[in-house]
């Protein structure tokens, strides 16, 4: 189980992520440039928003918790 802090940064960098791709998709990037400007292809693209839609979810972690 990941803790509290790690959870938050997993769900910022996949925030990240998955903003930076939609942002060169609405310019109409092809993507093609899409997967070799981020390295992630359209399957782990759509694999992500999963992840992250599950991330965000869940509830928060407690910091007391640790």
């Amino acid at each position: 189980m990941l803790s509290a802090i790690d959870e938050w940064r997993l769900e910022g960098k996949i925030e990240n992520s998955i903003s930076i791709i939609n942002n060169m998709k609405n310019m109409g990037i092809d993507w093609g440039i899409i997967s070799k400007a981020t390295g992630i292809d359209q399957e782990q693209y759509q694999q992500m928003q999963l992840e992250y839609q599950q991330l965000i979810a869940q509830p928060s972690l407690s910091l007391e918790a640790q």
